[in-house]
């Protein structure tokens, strides 16, 4: 499997959470106004709850050395965007997603620290099968918590990977479920 597709999901999670100049960068809602506001992918579609707008194109100007199929996100609080963030690869194999998932656990806890790592739970990402897992971790004096959820699709691998700051993640996880609650495969 293609370690650095997990590294750098996860580390660029923490990047735009914490990057990403703009015009929204006062707290607020950052970008859409409407309810269910349609996002497209690569392969999907999602609806972005209020207050989240697709930022793929300010992602890819930052110094980020990966190429996001989308990222969504909120404005700042707390000096954190909190964001989804979505990487397209081809998929790693003959591996499954539960071997996947353990794989990417063992990486984020060697590679990032990470703590407080859940056991992988089923789930469905549209109509496809998919595995995710959640995990805390401290970078850039800030304590994050995150979820990143596994599927394949043909011959490719999602990973979409959601981060924020622990004291607003109760509220703001709501939000990523009703994202992976709309996606739909194209």
């Amino acid at each position: 499997m293609r370690r650095a597709c997990l590294l750098v999901s996860l580390a660029a999670g923490l990047l735009l959470g914490a990057c990403g100049g703009g015009d929204d960068d006062d707290g607020g809602s950052g970008g859409s106004k409407a309810e269910g506001t349609a996002a497209e992918g690569s392969l999907y579609e999602v609806k972005l709850p209020d207050g989240w707008r697709d930022r793929t194109d300010a992602a890819s100007d930052e110094d980020v050395p990966i190429k996001f199929d989308r990222v969504f996100a909120t404005g700042f609080a707390e000096g954190f965007r909190t964001n989804v963030n979505v990487i397209r690869e081809r998929r790693p194999g003959q591996l499954t997603l539960d071997e996947v998932a353990r794989v990417s656990g063992r990486q984020l806890r060697s590679a990032y620290g990470a703590t407080d790592l859940g056991k992988p739970r089923k789930l469905r990402l549209g109509e496809e099968d998919a595995r995710a897992y959640a995990y805390s971790v401290a970078t850039q004096g800030k304590k994050l918590r995150g979820e990143q959820v596994i599927a394949f699709r043909g011959e490719r691998i999602f990973y979409v990977t959601f981060t924020a700051l622990r004291s607003v993640y109760g509220d703001r996880h709501g939000e990523f479920e009703q994202i992976l609650g709309s996606w739909s495969w194209k």
